[in-house]
Order: C-alpha cells, then structure tokens, then sequence
C-alpha cells in the first residue's frame, strides 16, 4: 500500500508538497500534527482510497489540495480548526464531507477576508456538512448547498412558515449552537428546501 511520503524540514515541520496521488490505495488517510507545523501544500489525490477512515485532524495546514473521487468509506472528516486554503473536494466519492470542530465549547471561528477561498465543494456530489467555516469563504453549487446562519434561530418565526424542530432547518440551527459556530453549510436535501429558502 502507498505511503505519505512526508518530508522533515530543518525547522522540524512536516511537510508533503508537489505531489499527486492517483488511483492509489492507502492504509489510512488520517493525517495528524505530530511536529510543530504538519504542511500538506500543492497535493492532489485523485481516484484514491483507503482501508482506514478519510480524517485531517486538528492543526494540520492544507493549501492548494485537491481530493477528487476519494474511497475512505462514508465519511471525509475535516476539522474546522486544520487551516484551509484553496482546498477542493469533487467526485462522487466519498458519499459525505464533513467539517467541523472537535471541540464545542472552546470552538471560536476565524476571521477571513471575503477574496479567501477556503473550500471548494460546487463539484461535490456526495452531502455535506460544514461548521464553523463562513459561507462567503467557502465555494458551493447554489442548487445543491445552503448556508444557515446561527442568528437565524431568533430571527426567523418558523411557526408562521410552517417548519417544526425536526425539520431540516431547525436540526441543523441545533447543530451549530452545539458546535458554537455562527453559521454552517449543508447540502439540501430536495428543491422544496431551496423554495423555503427563497421565503426568508
């Protein structure tokens, strides 16, 4: 099976950049900070899987990678708190990306300029949940994902829209006061969310 093929700079940082993997199979694509800085910078896998779970742990730095059509069973795992630039994920697989913090009570999201992109999803075709980025920063398909804001929760009168505590809206407002975020991305389940989103 491959190897990352990390490299350890003279000031201790991990780095894996210029590289790309296509149709290889790992043994695990959970990436830690075990150094100082762990960097993975200009790095594409495409076509790739792997035995173990997709996860990109806390504090690790992405830049400029792209995962297209990536087999990491259900789930790529992304934590809010790794440092995202320019990162892309496309393809059909895996069937859901996932971004959000670890940590919930201590969770503060990052200012960003408006000009960052941060994530890339408008060719995401599986279903995604980000929290604890900004909307603005992250690049969606408007058809298919949605950015629900925390202020929505007071600011909305659901009652007289007819949407109850379960239903999409509400679960996921829950879902980003848990994880202490101001807002999230979520791709909708079915045109007729988009039609209650064009109500508020």
């Amino acid at each position: 099976m491959k190897l990352l093929e990390f490299l350890i700079d003279q000031l201790g940082n991990r780095i894996l950049e210029n590289v790309t993997y296509q149709n290889e199979q790992f043994d695990t694509l959970t990436i830690r900070r075990l150094t100082e800085r762990t960097l993975i910078r200009n790095v594409q896998f495409l076509n790739c899987s792997s035995v173990g779970a997709g996860m990109i742990r806390k504090g690790v730095f992405l830049e400029n990678v792209i995962f297209s059509n990536i087999d990491c069973g259900d789930t790529l795992f992304i934590n809010s708190e790794s440092i995202v630039n320019e990162v892309r994920v496309s393809g059909r697989r895996p069937a859901r990306l996932v971004i959000e913090p670890d940590d919930n009570d201590n969770y503060v999201m990052q200012e960003y300029s408006k000009s960052e992109m941060l994530i890339d999803i408008s060719e995401f075709q599986g279903f995604a949940v980000i929290i604890g980025l900004p909307g603005c920063n992250i690049k969606k398909n408007d058809r298919q994902h949605i950015t629900i804001k925390a202020s929505w929760k007071d600011e909305v009168d659901w009652g007289s829209l007819g949407i109850g505590p379960v239903s999409f809206w509400r679960l996921n407002l829950k879902s980003i006061g848990i994880k202490n975020a101001s807002e999230g991305v979520f791709s909708l389940p079915s045109p007729e969310h988009r039609q209650r989103y064009e109500k508020f």
